[in-house]
């Protein structure tokens, strides 16, 4: 069995910390050997995390490390609590981020991880990670730096240390540049493209000869019913989001208006070309545009 990564940290990004995400770290911590600790959100009130370590998410600890902070920073800027972790523990060469609904169909979770324990050289393992598609909601958000914008997703990845110092200084430095500031790109997107641009060792996590996840299994559309996910999971995959009880409620809901909206935005869309005032009033490619649903960690923002 290979050992696992010397000098790994995990890190579960939450904005609450009850019953459930507690015996989740521990297991993850159990099973996987590694260092653990909690990036709280935190701008709302202090968590108790149970004794785990944390990493304080706010607007005054961003601030701290130079990063920008735009209003639905703690949604928006997933990897600020990378960066945060990253300043927190030097020592730490790999750092993992994963989110509270995110699971995966193994009978030890040490298994999943330790797949990636001979490839140190990767500077970031993603999950959904490929080139972004122009109608992409954030890729106008990098299109102004780069014509190359990738995307991946935030509920579980890998990062080297210089990766998070590369991308931390790439924040910082749009602290300045106020395109950026006004369209202030999201975790995932930013991310990714920045290593890619830097020409960094980035890859998907289905590229190390074990299939882990589908467009079904992880994903923003599909959600899973936590209470039925061990009799109806494919041993093998990763899957997100998996959410129990009121929050699967509540994240069929929000799919649901956003359904509607759409077909809202579709009539409209039609009505304005049909009149031709797309092209008069500049119109046309903001309603083509597609909205997203901001799907915050484990539950919706209270």
């Amino acid at each position: 069995m290979v050992k696992p990564m010397s000098r790994a940290c995990l890190l579960l990004r939450t904005n609450r910390f009850g019953p459930m995400e507690q015996g989740f770290l521990a297991r993850l911590r159990y099973e996987t050997g590694f260092a653990v600790a909690v990036v709280a959100d935190e701008t709302a009130a202090p968590l108790d995390c149970g004794g785990f370590p944390k990493i304080s998410l706010t607007r005054r600890a961003a601030s701290r490390l130079g990063l920008y902070c735009p209003r639905d920073f703690t949604w928006r800027c997933g990897d600020y609590g990378l960066y945060l972790a990253r300043h927190a523990m030097p020592e730490i060469e790999h750092f993992w981020l994963i989110e509270p609904d995110v699971r995966a169909a193994y009978a030890d979770y040490g298994d999943l991880f330790r797949l990636f324990d001979p490839y140190p050289d990767v500077d970031l393992v993603g999950f959904d990670l490929r080139p972004s598609e122009p109608d992409h909601w954030w890729h106008a958000t990098m299109r102004q730096r780069t014509d190359a914008v990738y995307r991946c997703l935030f509920g579980l990845a890998r990062f080297s240390a210089h990766a998070l110092d590369v991308c931390a200084a790439e924040r910082r430095r749009d602290v300045y540049n106020m395109w950026a500031r006004l369209f202030w790109a999201n975790d995932e997107t930013f991310t990714t493209t920045v290593l890619v641009a830097a020409g960094m060792v980035v890859k998907d996590a289905n590229e190390f000869g074990h299939p882990l996840h589908t467009a079904e299994s992880f994903s923003y559309w599909t959600p899973f019913r936590g209470e039925d996910f061990e009799a109806t999971a494919l041993p093998g995959l990763v899957y997100h989001p998996v959410l129990w009880g009121d929050d699967y409620e509540r994240r069929i809901a929000r799919l649901d208006r956003h359904r509607r909206l759409e077909q809202l935005r579709m009539k409209l869309l039609r009505a304005v070309m049909v009149k031709g005032y797309h092209r008069r009033l500049g119109l046309g490619r903001i309603l083509a545009r597609p909205r997203p649903i901001p799907a915050y960690p484990l539950a919706d923002r209270r």
